[in-house]
């Protein structure tokens, strides 16, 4: 999904010759630095209150992003 749309924009760009391009990236508070996303990670245990998380088993599937 974050492929497609990253592809829709660098479309668009090079269709009006931007020179631009759409990289999926985080922002760090603490240290003000930009990190491309390299894969993403979804774990099968929802989001719920801490205590009761930690005691779930949880198990993850990631996938690498290009």
């Amino acid at each position: 999904m974050a492929d497609a749309i990253g592809g829709a924009f660098n479309t668009y760009w090079t269709s009006v010759g931007a020179a631009k391009s759409a990289v999926l990236s985080v922002r760090s508070v603490t240290d003000h630095t930009c990190r491309n996303v390299n894969s993403l990670q979804v774990g099968s245990v929802l989001d719920t209150q801490r205590r009761r998380r930690d005691a779930l088993p949880e198990s993850y599937v990631s996938i690498a992003m290009p």
